[in-house]
């Protein structure tokens, strides 16, 4: 979930290995209902299930570290909630045996007992009174809901030495009943007194939360309580109250969190994001936060100034009966969430610096322009999202947890060849200890909706998974019949523009279709799973309307109708020439892949496209396909509407046997940057290229030959963008209004760079700092060479390692530095003459 990188965090307290020093039998032996700090002995107390009050001491001085110091047994009923008393400092708690009873902490003996409740009480709370206002002697008001819909208010008043000499029996206080009344037609799942009203706020199992006047003026004439509706039918489990921001908040089985106005019909804000039933809920005013407690042990931290969840707490111990939290508590002197189980747990508020958690800790996969919210997305094969300022380099908040978590039953859509892949992975740092490798994913690939507002990622397990990018909590999950890692994803229009479809591509060699219906839900199967490929389908690309293309391990490239699933052309590159044939034969080498590695749609440099079908496809100019192959070469292709020539096939100068892995064009569609699998990336200049595609002014060629090749476009740059031997996973442009064009890049170094569209180095995400329209910030003004000679060589030291020599035919090169950080690469024009021969390309005929 998001999580704001400029604020305060929780962070668990050094409490020993299980939340709490001690032996088991100091533990409760059911769970916790109730947890609470007083002030007398500064300690915890909590209640349980097992009939019993347990008291811990919290020790500062150790670090936090918590230790039981008493057990008060309470009959062996079961606690179902307890509450304090403000005015009296004790402890109320509601027994299944229709009973509420009152403990002193000083000694915690039992004071009072009230036995006026016809029916099992569910939920309490307490509020105070006021000290000497009866008789000279402090009063508590109580609340108390049960299973019949019914709310019960009385109050509980000291006795004087003569009433408790009279009374007997050691009770210390009494109880009157102020009224009962029915307000829910199910259980009262909670209470809580909202001072400001003078009232009591309630949820039910019929799916309304509640206000009810204390006074009950005009009663029954007149209706005391007041009613909203909002959680569609479902239980709402708990209710709380904001003074500061004069809302009452209600959550429930929708897993919903409703901010209402009371005297509003509808909710004012709905916070969405918990996957599981909400059980519980805490206000904290004094930080402005919302505290949600699930099911599934997931704590949510919401921020209510700025409407948006800022931290998922995920509780991995598993307890024993019954594997839930079920207390929830703060403690106001020390700023410390607590959680009830067996024994309390503590997490600290502590002021988090964004400095400490702003770069990646695994490779990166992918990168994003937000052009929207003008931000830069990032994201890494453990599931981590970072979300960057453009203009500062800064980030702004980040996700965790978007690779998804894998289910029992996912274990049966593994395929025979996919098993033993995954069943030898490693271990993630922070997994569950008890988690078996093969069930931990990977995020594959990500990509933004055409509205720029939801974030989607694929993973591992074959499925997709969309989240609401303003505030990082998941909206859906699209599903796959098997469990092969998604390699690639885009959002797709049709053609009329009105039906929108999630499109992913695979190792299972299909490209599989959903259909974007919105909203939220649990699960969606696919629409369609496309079949044509005879290999791993490495990468797509979306063209609107109606069109995408999809590359495979063999290096054919499909371009597909995604409305109908049929096949607009089968791309296949040409075989090797013959001189290649021979080198590669003299050489003894390895036959070369010629994977598509990545396909990228060239959308500027010809005229505006409204359908497919407006224009007759005579008139209509070539939609130019470039993919980027493992063979070191670029293609382009006329996808649309041609038959599918081969317009361009050049060598893109990088290393001897080193993959193009990612190529990209702007749009303008006068910069193309092709970066390779040792970190180092070549900016083109392709505006003369793409201006000859769309003119239809083609040099004279054989016919067998693409029309375009190396002599077309312009080396501008070459340099090492990421660490050495590293690979650049993505390249992705940007244009910032009023400044400039730019491109990022993301590698398997965690890192992620921004620079100009002239190859200056303006700044690595996170480590740095800029001022983006300032370019004396910039880490580098310098433009890289247009080094075009042989890829530079490594030469042997005595030490056995290897120095880089970035100009081979310089005597006397300059020393490359830290091969680590990005620099420019070439030192030194070489003569024109130089230029490899693999970069001439004669082809013995072109696919469709």
């Amino acid at each position: 979930a998001r999580e704001a990188m400029d604020g305060t965090e929780y962070v668990l307290c050094d409490d020993g290995p299980k939340g709490v020093v001690g032996a088991p039998v100091d533990k409760h032996k059911d769970m916790c209902t109730a947890v609470m700090r007083f002030q007398k002995g500064d300690s915890y107390a909590t209640a349980s299930r097992d009939g019993t009050i347990r008291v811990w001491a919290h020790d500062d001085s150790k670090g936090g570290i918590m230790t039981h110091r008493k057990t008060a047994k309470t009959g062996g009923a079961y606690i179902v909630d307890a509450a304090q008393l403000p005015a009296s400092q004790r402890m109320l708690i509601a027994c299944a045996d229709r009973k509420v009873k009152v403990y002193d902490p000083k000694g915690w003996v039992i004071v009072g007992t009230y036995g006026g409740l016809p029916d099992a009480p569910v939920c309490a709370a307490a509020w105070e009174g006021g000290t000497r206002i009866v008789n000279n002697q402090d009063c508590d008001y109580f609340a108390v809901g049960d299973d019949k819909g019914a709310v019960t208010v009385g109050r509980v008043i000291d006795m004087t030495d003569g009433e408790a000499a009279a009374a007997g029996g050691g009770d210390r206080v009494r109880f009157e009943t102020m009224w009962r009344m029915k307000v829910h037609d199910g259980w009262v799942n909670s209470v809580h007194h909202v001072r400001e009203l003078n009232s009591v706020a309630s949820g039910g199992g019929d799916g309304l939360a509640c206000i009810t006047d204390l006074e009950r003026k005009g009663y029954p004439l007149a209706d005391p309580t007041r009613r909203y509706d909002g959680h569609n039918g479902k239980s709402v489990n708990a209710v709380s109250w904001t003074a500061r921001y004069k809302k009452l908040v209600s959550c429930g089985e929708d897993k919903l969190i409703n901010l209402w106005n009371p005297l509003s019909a509808k909710p004012q804000q709905i916070f969405v994001g918990h996957e599981e039933p909400i059980v519980k809920c805490l206000v904290l005013d004094d930080v402005h936060q919302i505290v949600t407690l699930d099911v599934g042990k997931r704590m949510h931290v919401w921020d209510l100034r700025s409407a948006q969840c800022v931290q998922v707490i995920h509780d991995k111990e598993s307890y024993h009966p019954t594997n839930m939290l079920g207390a929830l508590g703060y403690d106001a002197k020390r700023n410390r969430l607590i959680t009830g189980a067996p024994a309390p747990k503590c997490y600290a508020l502590v002021k988090r610096l964004a400095e400490t958690h702003a770069g990646h800790r695994r490779r990166c996969v992918d990168s994003l322009w937000n052009r929207r919210f003008h931000q830069v997305v990032s994201c890494d094969e453990a599931g981590g999202v970072r979300v960057w300022d453009v203009f500062t380099g800064k980030i702004s908040f980040r996700f965790e947890g978007a690779e998804g978590t894998r289910r029992p039953d996912d274990d049966e859509r593994l395929t025979d060849t996919y098993r033993p892949m995954v069943a030898d992975r490693a271990v993630d740092e922070g997994d569950d200890e008890d988690m078996a490798p093969h069930r931990r994913n990977r995020l594959t690939c990500a990509c933004f909706d055409h509205a720029q507002r939801r974030l989607m990622t694929g993973s591992s397990d074959g499925n997709v998974r969309l989240w609401n990018f303003a505030n990082g909590v998941m909206l859906k999950e699209m599903t796959t019949p098997t469990m092969d890692d998604v390699t690639g994803l885009v959002h797709a229009v049709n053609e009329s523009g009105d039906g929108k479809r999630v499109v992913s591509s695979g190792w299972n060699g299909l490209v599989t279709v959903w259909e974007d219906l919105g909203g939220i839900s649990s699960k969606q199967e696919p629409r369609r799973q496309m079949s044509g490929h005879e290999s791993d389908v490495l990468c797509v690309a979306e063209h609107h309307p109606g069109t995408i293309a999809s590359g495979d391990f063999d290096g054919v490239v499909i371009v597909w109708n995604v409305d109908n699933g049929g096949k607009r052309h089968k791309l296949i590159p040409p075989p090797p020439s013959e001189a290649d044939a021979n080198a590669k034969e003299s050489s003894h080498s390895l036959p070369v892949p010629r994977a598509a590695e990545c396909v990228h749609f060239i959308e500027g440099g010809g005229p505006p496209r409204t359908s497919m079908n407006a224009l007759s496809e005579f008139k209509l100019t070539p939609v130019v396909l470039c993919v980027a192959h493992a063979d070191g070469r670029v293609r382009m292709w006329n996808a649309i509407p041609s038959s599918g020539a081969l317009l361009c096939d050049f060598h893109a100068g990088h290393g001897d046997g080193e993959s193009v892995l990612c190529v990209a064009v702007d749009k303008r569609a006068t910069r193309m940057v092709t970066a390779d699998s040792t970190g180092r990336c070549r900016l083109w200049d392709v505006s003369g290229l793409v201006r000859g595609i769309h003119s239809g002014a083609a040099p004279d060629t054989p016919e067998d030959e693409p029309a375009f090749g190396r002599s077309d476009v312009e080396l501008l740059g070459y340099w090492q963008a990421h660490s050495s031997g590293t690979c650049v996973n993505v390249v992705s442009w940007l244009e910032v209004e009023g400044i400039g064009v730019f491109f990022t890049t993301a590698g398997d170094d965690c890192a992620v760079h921004l620079w100009s569209k002239d190859g200056a180095h303006v700044g690595e995400f996170g480590p740095h700092r800029w001022t983006l329209e300032d370019t004396r910030t910039w880490a580098s003004t310098e433009t890289p060479h247009s080094y075009d000679g042989d890829f530079p060589m490594t030469t042997p030291r005595e030490d056995g390692s290897l120095t880089l020599t970035l100009n081979p035919t310089e005597d006397d090169a300059d020393d490359t530095g830290d091969a680590d950080a990005p620099r420019d690469e070439s030192k030194k024009e070489v003569d024109a003459g130089k230029e490899e021969a693999s970069a001439v390309v004669v082809e013995e005929g072109t696919s469709g």
